[in-house]
């Protein structure tokens, strides 16, 4: 009997070695989760729009994580890349919390499910998906559908775990309620076919409890839903969740009964949102800035202070805490015969220590340049002699340029473009130029994310072999020629006028609540470097205050209009004769499928990529405020 039970006992334990070894990463087990080593895991954290508000999430994740949190629910999109994506999760599993990963394009359009899947099972994303699969959560699709039946439900998460397991997605994953995601009846009528379908068994639920008093939610409704799940053994997480629908009475939410009946159960909680970027409920921002130190009332409280916060209750797996994240693939080689390598630099400055200007042209692909946050931002390579370039390669990391040019100099003060990019996409730009200098600059004009700054793995810049024919020699100055007095000196000339074109002037009765707004002010350049700015800009300028004076408007030269196609002004979409927020508005709705009445589409790609898109709506929207003074040529 002994030698039999000592049989299945190690039976059991092998069984369960070969699965771990077949699945690395986490595992659901009954309603619970544990991790590749087997430690129970209840994810605490927050959910972040990342991918709207700090895409490689460089400084975000390490202000959530002063909180304890293990989890960061990153909000996400089909059109980043997955090299924007594993950077993303790099950057979260860096600081030891887990990343869950969710797709927000089908919020509330059952149709889109398939589309989400697409993007899950390219295979660039698998590649991505598999290399950190140890720490990795999927959540699917943001509260897909609204109105769906349960037959409809099935068939269509059937069909997506079936593609996304066939595609080697052995993950944890992730399945949104219907009903914007508050239907928990449907997970519990559906959830445990769902969970037989799955060949791994390695599902989760997500409910989010949008429940306003007012819709007949109270504490004992919370009490009841989640006691249910967890007597039939459903895993099931609280996905999202404030304080409040809106700021009536009745839109008050039991967020309190949510947090204690989740930490008694064992279920998992994540509230919404980290911030800033809720608009308009904007009250829903747990923190004004991004910034741990910017806590604010019922953000506060559910981060800190409540008996039952995330930094009370969230725990950590010794898996996570003990091990790194598993390292990004190192970017492609620098090709051989890179002019720029060792080369002295200068740049219109450093955001810290370790990414100084001198790591662009290092030849190390794990160091980068990243500069100040602000526009314009550059860097300069001198090449030591005139040079015929044929070739310049750029190597961006998340925080790349939308707009920017490469530009040569014979002296580093007049500068010739030899490129212009209107619509980057990040990545690696492999440029074929022609110029000649003696100096290569990359001279940025508009950032991805107006939080961050430019930042660059590596420049390499290459010639044919041909030597440039030189130039008129500078004469020599005769020894016996007087040096000028100060008093006769020619000045040094002041910064040059900087570009307002388009740019709104200030408005007292506004607070300029998003960082890098621009504004003109008594013919001054002025941005805002903090948020909720209702200051006079002379009054609160400088370095580290509201308002940063950028230069003056005097003697500019404007900036070339935007092209006017023949049917009308490129992003007046409805005709209205100027292009405002309403135009970013109606192409947002026509890129998700909504009805946009009076929309013009030939008039909607202002990136000229060929494809109306949210990028589209994003470049309306800051041309309006001013932020961009023209569309692409």
């Amino acid at each position: 009997m002994k030698k039999m039970m000592m049989s299945l006992l190690l039976l059991f334990l092998f069984l369960g070695m070969a699965n771990a070894q077949e699945y690395p990463g986490f595992r659901v087990q009954g309603r619970n989760l544990y991790d590749h080593l087997g430690e129970k895991v209840v994810l605490v954290g927050v959910n972040k729009m990342i991918v709207w508000m700090d895409i490689s999430g460089a400084q975000s994740y390490s202000e959530i994580a002063q909180t304890g949190a293990n989890c960061v629910r990153i909000v996400w999109l089909t059109t980043a890349s997955a090299a924007q994506l594993e950077t993303t999760i790099f950057n979260c599993r860096s600081e030891n919390m887990i990343p869950m990963v969710e797709l927000h394009d089908a919020t509330g359009d059952w149709a889109k499910l398939p589309s989400l899947v697409d993007y899950w099972v390219r295979p660039d994303v698998v590649e991505v998906l598999k290399r950190h699969e140890e720490y990795l959560l999927v959540n699917i699709g943001n509260e897909v559908g609204q109105s769906v039946s349960e037959a409809d439900y099935l068939s269509g998460y059937k069909n997506a775990i079936t593609r996304m397991r066939n595609a080697g997605i052995n993950t944890p994953l992730i399945i949104d309620a219907s009903e914007y995601g508050q239907g928990i009846d449907m997970l519990q009528a559906a959830g445990p076919a769902l969970l037989e379908h799955d060949p791994n068994s390695n599902l989760m639920f997500s409910v989010h409890m949008w429940w306003p008093r007012s819709w007949g939610y109270d504490d004992q409704r919370v009490i009841d839903e989640i006691t249910q799940s967890v007597a039939m053994e459903l895993p099931l997480i609280v996905g999202e969740f404030g304080h409040q629908w809106d700021e009536t009475e009745g839109g008050q939410i039991p967020y309190h009964a949510i947090i204690d009946e989740c930490t008694a159960k064992g279920v998992g909680w994540l509230p919404w949102s980290w911030g800033p970027g809720n608009n308009p409920q904007t009250f829903l921002d747990m923190t004004t800035d991004g910034t741990y130190a910017g806590l604010q009332g019922w953000g506060r409280e559910v981060a800190v202070t409540y008996p039952n916060s995330i930094q009370n209750t969230a725990v950590r797996p010794a898996s996570i805490v003990q091990s790194g994240a598993n390292p990004t693939p190192s970017p492609e080689p620098t090709p051989e015969g890179n002019l720029a390598q060792g080369q002295p630099v200068t740049a219109s400055g450093f955001e810290k220590a370790g990414a100084e200007p001198e790591m662009a042209v290092d030849g190390n692909p794990f160091t980068r340049w990243a500069s100040q946050t602000g526009d314009p931002g550059w860097i300069t390579i001198d090449l030591g002699e005139l040079t015929n370039i044929t070739r310049v390669i750029v190597w961006w990391e998340a925080a790349y340029a939308r707009q920017y040019q490469i530009q040569v100099s014979d002296d580093g003060d007049s500068w010739t473009d030899i490129h212009v990019e209107y619509n980057g996409d990040g990545g690696t730009d492999d440029l074929v130029v022609s110029g000649t200098g003696r100096y290569v600059r990359v001279y940025g004009t508009q950032r991805v994310d107006n939080g961050w700054p430019y930042s660059i793995w590596e420049i390499a810049v290459y010639n044919d072999g041909s030597v440039p024919t030189p130039g008129p020699e500078t004469p020599t100055p005769d020894p016996d020629e007087p040096t000028p007095t100060p008093d006769s000196a020619t000045p040094t000339p002041a910064p040059g006028p900087v570009d307002c074109y388009g740019v709104s002037a200030w408005d007292a009765s506004v607070i300029y609540e998003t960082s890098g707004t621009r504004v003109v002010h008594n013919n001054n350049l002025y941005e805002n470097r903090w948020y909720s700015a209702d200051q006079n800009p002379e009054s609160y300028s400088g370095e580290y205050d509201v308002w940063l004076l950028l230069g003056n408007c005097d003697d500019l030269t404007p900036t070339p209009e935007t092209p006017t196609p023949d049917n009308g002004l490129l992003g007046d979409v409805n005709g209205s004769g100027s292009v405002d927020i309403v135009d970013a508005l109606l192409t947002a709705q026509y890129y998700v499928g909504l009805d946009s009445d009076g929309f013009n589409p030939d008039l909607a790609d202002v990136n000229c990529d060929g494809n109306v898109s949210i990028v589209d709506a994003l470049l309306m929207a800051q041309y309006y405020v001013g932020l961009i003074g023209q569309f692409c040529q």
